[in-house]
């Protein structure tokens, strides 16, 4: 068991004001504090502030109105500190949790004035956990702060669900939001950790089926008649390889193909060659042709030339007009040589190219394809569209059908798990109906009444346990308040809860909308509790104006439970500020 002994500062001043410490005791404590109007962003009088650090001194995660706070209010460096006890089996143990503002500075635990210093939060969860579970019965358990999670209570949860204390309830998995309670109840919680598994596992298995299905409903395919739809497209891709066998003549078709390929790679390198060939002939062709000597005109420049050159000059004209004529024989006998050359390859590459094609057309007539060429190639793309087609097809459907046959294992491993579960509840079912009756006693009490009901089943849903938990009073949000409220404090109270039960809870300004009179009886349900011996801790919140309004009905003195009262001029900081 918890007991919470005491909230306070280190140092213990703001702002030269000296903060007094909370002082809690066993049984009923209460804190009340005024009504405030928060649409400035001013703070409030600091009631819910008080259980929030409370919260994020047993390990919660930063606490956003803790962070709204400003640095000159409570400094990075100022420690917020909650001392309790905690009582087991073995000792009584007095421990000082001290946290600073700023979530990245230690921790600091205190046990019997032993001091310990975590950098990491999970460590000092783990080492918390360990004190608190010291000599308790080797189960499974929950998280400390799992567990936790049901016994702080937050006005933000707006306690409309029991299951879930949580402001964003979507956003938290329900196999953590079971967890506590069932354990409570003196259930074996392994199967909760499978269960989540299973469901992951399931969750995944329909998101895949989820995506073959739009694939297919992208393809312009009715996923319900997908299967018919292969069986056509199979009947198809048989009689277009048929089709294709027909103009394929016999086993070699592949290999001559091959040779056909290796054929027209070669004519097109010789027609290219031949090409360049021609073309060098026509180039010669082009080429100026050397004008005829005419004598007469070699003989006036000769005469002239032999004048000026004296005896230099020997040759007569003939022999100037035969060396004439014997260059331009040379020249004409170099592109001759070079014409019959390049004819003559033309002639060779002209003869190869004629024997290339006969082979070819040799090819085509085995193939039968002189006339069908076409008509198979169109058919060679046909049928590999329609072959990746189906075989995409194929893929997907095999995807498809495995991913169905795993649903259903998975839904088979599901429901006996489930059956499971309903084994242990039928062993459980003394505690579930002794809770019961511990709630018709309250209800009794609350209401004037006993038209209420408790129980434990199982259901195919996703949610796969239900708490079947109905009470008989006006509806709205204050029903779900008080419903919440006999919930709550008889987990803590009622014997086949009591065991497992840290022993303490707190509730966050709970009562407002739920009626005076329904508050009225509900503290003063606690208090008598607390008379008869019960061994617990309940701390709660309340606005000042609605308690006080009903001090004449309670059965207690207010001064003996009531630990702080906030009001404007007097706030829990002690001083006015406007949030981050």
């Amino acid at each position: 068991m918890i007991t919470l002994k005491q909230l306070y500062f280190e140092p213990d001043t703001i702002k030269g004001k000296k903060i007094n410490p909370i002082v809690f005791k066993k049984g009923l404590n209460i804190l009340l504090g005024e009504r405030s109007d928060n649409s400035e962003k001013m703070n409030s009088v600091g009631k819910s502030l008080a259980i929030e650090m409370i919260n994020y001194c047993l390990f919660s995660d930063f606490s956003s109105r803790i962070n709204k706070i400003p640095n000159d209010v409570l400094s990075e460096e100022q420690l917020i500190c909650l001392d309790l006890e905690i009582e087991t089996k073995q000792r009584i143990k007095n421990i000082t949790i001290k946290r600073k503002r700023n979530s990245k500075s230690p921790i600091l635990l205190i046990v019997d004035e032993n001091e310990q210093e975590f950098e990491k939060l999970d460590d000092a969860k783990e080492w918390f956990e360990s004190i608190i579970f010291e000599g308790s019965e080797n189960v499974l358990k929950p998280s400390i702060r799992n567990l936790l999670s049901i016994l702080i209570r937050e006005e933000k949860s707006s306690f409309d669900d029991i299951l879930r204390p949580f402001a964003n309830k979507k956003f938290f998995n329900f196999n953590d939001a079971i967890k506590p309670h069932l354990y409570l109840f003196g259930f074996d919680i392994s199967f909760i950790d499978r269960m989540k598994q299973i469901n992951k596992t399931i969750t995944d298995n329909e998101a895949s089926l989820r995506d073959i299905n739009r694939t297919f409903k992208n393809m312009g395919i009715d996923v319900k008649t997908v299967r018919s739809y292969i069986n056509d497209l199979k009947d198809k891709v048989e009689k277009l390889n048929f089709s294709i066998e027909e103009l394929k003549p016999g086993e070699g078709f592949r290999q001559r193909k091959e040779e056909l390929q290796d054929l027209e790679y070669q004519l097109e390198s010789l027609s290219a060659l031949r090409s360049s060939k021609l073309l060098a002939i026509n180039r010669i062709k082009k080429l100026p042709q050397f004008e005829k000597v005419n004598p007469k005109r070699v003989e006036i420049i000769y005469n002239t030339f032999r004048e000026g050159l004296g005896d230099l000059v020997k040759k007569s004209l003939n022999e100037v007009i035969e060396l004439h004529e014997k260059i331009e024989s040379f020249q004409n006998k170099i592109f001759d040589q070079r014409l019959e050359t390049l004819y003559g390859e033309v002639h060779d590459l002209d003869g190869k190219i004629t024997q290339i094609d006969s082979q070819i057309s040799k090819i085509y007539k085995v193939l039968n394809a002189d006339k069908k060429i076409d008509s198979l190639k169109r058919a060679l793309k046909e049928e590999k569209e329609k072959n990746d087609k189906l075989e995409n097809l194929v893929d997907k459907y095999d995807t498809l059908e495995q991913k169905k046959e795993e649903k259903k294992t998975l839904e088979i491993n599901r429901n006996q798990l489930i059956k499971l579960i309903d084994k242990e509840i039928l062993e459980k079912k003394k505690n579930i109906e002794s809770f019961e009756n511990n709630l018709k006693e309250l209800h009794q009490v609350i209401a004037g009444n006993s038209r209420c009901q408790f129980d434990i089943k199982t259901s195919l849903q996703a949610e796969y346990i239900v708490f079947d938990y109905r009470i008989d009073l006006d509806g709205g949000s204050g029903m779900d308040r008080i419903r919440t409220f006999m919930y709550d404090i008889l987990l803590m109270i009622s014997g086949v809860t009591t065991s497992r039960h840290l022993g303490f809870l707190i509730h966050d300004n709970i009562f407002p909308s739920t009626g005076r009179d329904d508050m009225v009886r509900a503290l003063n349900f606690v208090y008598d509790q607390n008379k008869k011996g019960k061994n617990f801790q309940y701390i709660v919140s309340l606005n000042k104006d609605e308690f006080e309004a009903q001090l004449d009905k309670f059965e207690f003195e207010s001064g003996s439970v009531t630990k702080a009262t906030f009001t404007r001029e007097i706030p829990f900081l002690g001083t006015q500020y406007r949030e981050i």
